[in-house]
């Protein structure tokens, strides 16, 4: 499993009762799966109330370890081969937003779609909108580097730094010559260039009257 599920032997034990309960019926629901539970618990020694089950099930679902409604839980999330596709590939390339993911893995949107929302669901992905894109992180990257890692992903200012990194001292890094020499538009350059060096991952200085711009390493 991706991660670590931290549960007391209580909570382990609902678990495992909730995961063979959707072995024969659609999805988890609180007022069928609590008469379940307590009919279980009524078989053996184990002492608890309807209250107690309640809480035990709130817990679960605040760990995301169950979601109301869905027949997976986070012990099997991971076992549709798609959905561990697309995970692992979000693992290994963090940042990218929804249509630089379908065109890498080469799926169908929809399949896409609704296996990161599963993913999200579960907690197994972060979905993080920035750029005006919602852009996916595995949940070990902190959110402070949510922005910087977003961006160094993108294809575009990927190019823009690689460009800079190999034309410094040329005097070719201003924005103007950036925009030619890779084909991207002025506006998004200037974008980009502003964003990278607010992060530090670019700075400019001034060369023969005009900005240039340089990598930080």
């Amino acid at each position: 499993m991706s991660s670590l599920i931290c549960l007391s032997k209580e909570e382990d034990v609902i678990l495992e009762l909730i995961q063979d309960y959707m072995e024969n019926n659609r999805a988890f629901k609180y007022e069928k799966i609590v008469p379940y539970i307590r009919n279980n618990f009524a078989r053996t020694s184990r002492n608890i109330n309807e209250t107690g089950i309640m809480n035990i099930l709130e817990a679960l679902v605040q760990k995301r370890v169950i979601i109301p409604g869905s027949k997976l839980t986070k012990r099997i999330v991971l076992q549709n081969l798609n959905r561990r596709k697309i995970y692992d590939f979000i693992k290994n390339n963090p940042g990218l937003y929804l249509n630089i993911i379908i065109r890498r893995l080469n799926m169908p949107n929809h399949v896409i779609t609704w296996h990161l929302d599963i993913l999200v669901k579960f907690g197994q992905i972060k979905k993080v909108f920035l750029d005006n894109h919602d852009a996916y992180f595995h949940p070990k990257i902190k959110p402070s580097n949510y922005l910087s890692t977003y961006l160094l992903s993108n294809p575009k200012c990927q190019k823009i730094i690689s460009y800079i990194k190999q034309e410094t001292n040329k005097n070719n890094t201003t924005k103007t010559g950036i925009s030619r020499a890779l084909k991207i538009h002025y506006n998004t350059v200037s974008k980009y260039l502003l964003k990278l060096e607010k992060l530090g991952l670019v700075k400019k200085e001034i060369m023969n009257h005009h900005k240039t711009y340089y990598r930080v390493d």
